[in-house]
């Protein structure tokens, strides 16, 4: 999900006259950890299971400062986009001093396949 995010990002970065992002595997990989657990549980929440997400970050070697937008039920990558734009903190976080980006989705099967959004973001 990270290419299909990145040019937004960068996009709603240029508006604000901020340097782009770029892809991270390793915000990737959290991304994709956090998605997965969130999927898993049927809930979203950014603690997974008794794991911070300071500690989810260093368990990826992932410098901090970091950031982390979670989403839940929107169907589509540019509902989940618009979703973090409308919300103060996670457009703050999309904003913020950093220069690495990581995106994932994952869907619960317990729950009809409810879609879960992880977006990470890196110095």
């Amino acid at each position: 999900m990270t290419a299909t995010f990145l040019p937004w990002v960068n996009e709603l970065r240029q508006s604000r006259g901020l340097p782009p992002v770029s892809a991270s595997r390793a915000c990737t990989a959290v991304a994709v950890d956090q998605a997965s657990r969130m999927a898993l549980a049927d809930k979203m929440n950014h603690i997974t299971g008794s794991e911070a997400v300071a500690a989810r970050f260093k368990r990826n070697d992932l410098p901090l400062p970091a950031a982390e937008n979670i989403a839940m039920h929107q169907a589509t990558p540019e509902r989940a986009f618009q979703a973090w734009v409308n919300s103060p903190g996670h457009l703050k976080n999309m904003l913020g001093n950093y220069s690495h980006l990581g995106v994932a989705k994952a869907a619960s099967p317990n729950s009809g396949n409810t879609p879960f959004w992880s977006m990470c973001l890196s110095q």
